[in-house]
């Protein structure tokens, strides 16, 4: 599913919504949106991914699978608004054309996860936080550093 947080790839081509969106609006950018907005994602933070990891390590029998996901559904729009909110910029978004490969929707069951007992979810607005201000702290003061 769809991981965030720190030292996530922001620069193109591979580069995910969320480190981009904050990275382009320290660039004087407006974050992009394909289509409307709407495609909607299942959002994990990074370290939350790692507890389960580390957690069905030795649990999950060989062959077996588990979806590690926040069970939560966020569409793209959404996230972009958190992302403005949280670094005081009004929302204002360039529309470009729907991707014909956009996936419209991920969505993950903790179920098999919490059975397992280690499941646990970082708050979205925490970990989207903690996500913006390590790019805040580590891109903006570069461009500070070299205009």
């Amino acid at each position: 599913f769809n991981n965030y947080g720190p030292r996530q790839n922001w620069r193109e081509p591979m580069a995910a919504v969320i480190p981009r969106s904050i990275q382009r609006l320290l660039d004087g950018q407006r974050p992009v949106i394909h289509g409307e907005g709407m495609q909607s994602r299942d959002f994990i933070y990074v370290l939350d991914t790692v507890d389960a990891v580390v957690g069905v390590y030795e649990r999950l029998a060989p062959g077996d699978s588990v979806n590690i996901c926040a069970e939560g559904q966020m569409t793209i729009r959404s996230v972009l608004e958190a992302i403005c909110r949280l670094m005081n910029i009004a929302p204002d978004f360039e529309f470009q054309e729907r991707r014909h490969s956009d996936v419209e929707c991920h969505r993950g069951s903790t179920t098999k996860l919490r059975r397992m007992g280690t499941y646990h979810e970082t708050e979205f607005e925490i970990g989207l936080k903690a996500t913006v201000d390590w790019y805040v702290d580590r891109l903006g003061s570069k461009k500070a550093m070299h205009p």
